[in-house]
Parts: C-alpha cells; structure tokens; sequence
C-alpha cells in the first residue's frame, strides 16, 4: 500500500466513523472528536510503567480518549508552524 492509499484509507475510516446509522438507515454526523473516538476504540489504559519512554503511556486514561486528544493536539500543533503570521 503507497502512502497515499493508506492516508486516502485512514481518512474514509474517519468519515465512516464520524457518523451514525439508526435503525431507519438515517446517518448523525457524530464530529471530528467522536469520530477519533471511534476510530481506535481500544479500551486498555496502557498504565504500565514500562511504557513511559513510549508516545503512548496513558494511565487512568482509556486509549481510545487519549488517541482522539493526542491526534487534536498533533493537527493543533501543525497549524500553528504552518500558518503565516499576519
């Protein structure tokens, strides 16, 4: 898989998690936040301390929580050094 399909892959992924399907077959878009939720809906805490040096040590936290706030704080962090200052 190039790097394209798999990032053209991760994204339909987000879309299709985004949203909600009641029993009628009507879609509720969910947002971006629930979406990443959904995304990687892993339910361990990742609390052992043998972790710590890696990006993903979390304790008390489930990891499908800190998952959708650690990919927010990465898109954060790349808006702000490719925005202009005015």
């Amino acid at each position: 898989m190039t790097p394209q399909k798999s990032a053209a892959a991760a994204l339909e992924w987000l879309r299709y998690k985004s949203f909600r399907t009641d029993q009628q077959g009507n879609k509720t878009f969910l947002g971006l936040d629930a979406g990443l939720k959904r995304y990687n809906t892993k339910e361990d805490l990742h609390d052992n301390p043998g972790r710590m040096l890696q990006l993903d040590y979390h304790p008390g936290m489930l990891h499908k929580d800190w998952y959708a706030a650690a990919i927010m704080l990465r898109d954060n962090d790349l808006l702000k050094r490719t925005s202009k200052p005015q």
